[in-house]
């Protein structure tokens, strides 16, 4: 269980004089952000039509809060599809075309393939018949 920034923990690390240290708290979020994996995800999509993500979080990480955010010319809607277990699957729908990004956190650590492009069209547009 990975604890929060806020907790006091201790994580051993080797120095150079082979003296255990403590880990500065504020690493363990970076680490632990490294091994959530982005298993799917959308990097094009349509207006009003849901675009979907999933995060595979390790076992031991299972109540992990992963943020989901997505930034462009509109403000998206989410909608979590599956947010227990070792899946987390959420549904962005975006009611303007343009390009966006899609940011995915761990206690405000970004997950490497963070942020995730995408871009919107709307099939309506003459120009997409």
């Amino acid at each position: 269980r990975i604890p929060n920034t806020s907790q006091v923990c201790s994580m051993p690390h080797i120095s150079d004089d082979d003296e255990p240290e403590e880990a500065p708290v504020a690493q363990i979020p970076q680490q632990a952000a490294k091994s959530i994996k982005v298993s799917y995800k959308t990097t094009e999509g349509k207006i009003n039509e849901g675009m979907y993500y999933e995060l595979k979080v390790p076992y031991e990480m299972t109540d992990a809060k992963v943020e989901i955010t997505i930034d462009g010319p509109a403000k998206g809607v989410l909608k979590v599809d599956s947010a227990s277990g070792i899946t987390r699957g959420v549904y962005i729908t975006v009611p303007e075309p343009g390009d966006y990004k899609v940011k995915l956190t761990y206690h405000d650590v970004e997950l490497p393939e963070s942020p995730i492009p995408v871009k919107v069209i709307n099939p309506a547009h003459p120009e997409y018949k």
